[in-house]
């Protein structure tokens, strides 16, 4: 059963639904530790944390949104005095999902397909043509809304996966 084949309309939060969340989490702000990821979010304090959760929360309908980091692929990797260069740069989107808990998950996207070199490293592209971006994945436990019974949201326990990086992997052969 999916989240438009259960009818919301007449349905409530569940009485227990912060002790379930609560359980979820290491932290006591209720934030998803996907939101540590990014710096600003993981240096700002926690009233701003708090207004910015809000605002995203305002929405009903599930959405991915670009929070940092740029899209487009560079066409090879470039020095940075900021961080580290990476192969595979990624940006981070935010994921929110109204019949998940937490409704908001960051994860990073690979903004490359094809593993960058630097402008040195020519003799190297032939053995890396067959290399490309992945995502790595971390799996975290989530409680799902799987139906509506007595008006009241029934969730489970699942394990989805969270996108952390990307890294250049060889495809795997099938």
């Amino acid at each position: 059963m999916t989240i438009a084949e259960i009818h919301t309309e007449n349905c409530q939060e569940p009485s227990n639904l912060n002790e379930l969340v609560s359980a979820l989490y290491e932290n006591n702000n209720n934030f998803h530790n996907s939101y540590y990821l990014m710096d600003p979010l993981r240096n700002a304090t926690l009233r701003q944390q708090r207004k910015y959760k809000r605002l995203i929360e305002r929405n009903e309908q599930s959405f991915n949104m670009n929070l940092q980091g740029t899209i487009e692929c560079p066409t090879n990797l470039q020095p940075s005095t900021e961080r580290m260069i990476s192969t595979c740069p990624v940006y981070w989107e935010l994921n929110y999902d109204v019949s998940r808990v937490p409704k908001t998950i960051i994860q990073a996207r690979c903004s490359c397909t094809n593993c960058l070199l630097r402008q040195t490293e020519n003799k190297l592209k032939d053995y890396m043509k067959e290399y490309r971006c992945r995502p790595v994945h971390f799996y975290e436990r989530v409680l799902r809304r799987i139906g509506c019974e007595n008006n009241v949201f029934v969730y489970k326990t699942v394990i989805e996966p969270i996108k952390v990086g990307c890294t250049c992997a060889v495809p795997i052969q099938s």
